[in-house]
């Protein structure tokens, strides 16, 4: 959208986030054209369990930013929607800006924007080719530059540190938390995808632990789509992905426009 009509992108993201809102139950923005885009879609209309923290935000109808934060929250929800922000540049820092901006729409907390930031650089340098290891390298070095990046720092060394083990299991997972909030999930999905299993073997790894599994298994598919493609995950997923065809338009859409 901000490609099309040439407007700011974090103001493009939090209209599409009040359009979603109304698919959830929300109003329909008088701009928002219910006919169009993804709002024609009747099944984007089902209830999926919005997050509370995500909700809340946008029912303010003020957007956050990073200086002027709209909660205190780190939830995990700004990381999972921080990828798009790795694939519209080439450069990991401007991909880092946008996706921890992002994340400040909705989620306060420095924790909860520096691990958007950090997991959209990890995505613009695998896209671009790089090395996972050295993506995740790229990242560390952006969150270690940031005053408040301690926490989410320590959260990817940790992550790196464990990675190593010979036989990574469900236990050493569970060693770097429970997933809910932004730096462990990223730590969960970061280890498991630095591990030398096959990418369904990191998949299953990512989603078999007590905590939030299904936001670990999401930023998990994202690292592994952005460095080897679709073809690393098995086709049967593939075909069984409810409103596949629309992802896949999209998508194509992001990726080329």
């Amino acid at each position: 959208e901000a490609r099309k009509t040439g407007t700011d992108p974090v103001e493009a993201i939090w209209n599409a986030y009040q359009r979603w809102r109304h698919t959830q139950g929300g109003p329909l923005p008088e701009e928002a054209n219910p006919n169009e885009g993804l709002l024609a879609v009747s099944e984007m209309h089902n209830m999926r369990a919005p997050g509370l923290t995500c909700m809340g935000a946008l029912r303010g109808n003020i957007p956050g930013t990073l200086t002027q934060p709209i909660n205190d929250s780190k939830g995990c929800g700004g990381v999972m929607r921080a990828a798009p922000a790795g694939l519209v540049t080439d450069d990991p820092v401007e991909a880092y800006r946008l996706g921890r901006d992002l994340a400040a729409l909705t989620h306060g907390h420095p924790s909860g924007w520096i691990a958007a930031g950090a997991f959209a650089a990890i995505i613009c340098a695998l896209v671009n080719g790089t090395e996972p290891t050295q993506a995740v390298q790229t990242a560390l070095l952006l969150v270690e530059s940031e005053e408040a990046g301690t926490e989410v720092a320590e959260a990817l060394h940790d992550a790196v540190a464990i990675s190593e083990e010979t036989e990574m299991t469900f236990i050493d997972v569970e060693e770097l938390g429970e997933g809910w909030t932004a730096e462990e999930a990223l730590a969960i999905s970061v280890a498991c995808f630095l591990t030398d299993l096959e990418p369904h073997e990191q998949l299953l790894l990512a989603v078999n632990h007590s905590g939030d599994s299904d936001s670990t298994g999401s930023i998990l598919g994202n690292l592994i789509g952005a460095n080897r493609g679709t073809q690393a995950i098995p086709t049967q997923w593939c075909r069984d992905l409810e409103l596949v065809s629309v992802i896949r338009s999209i998508a194509i859409d992001l990726c080329h426009s």
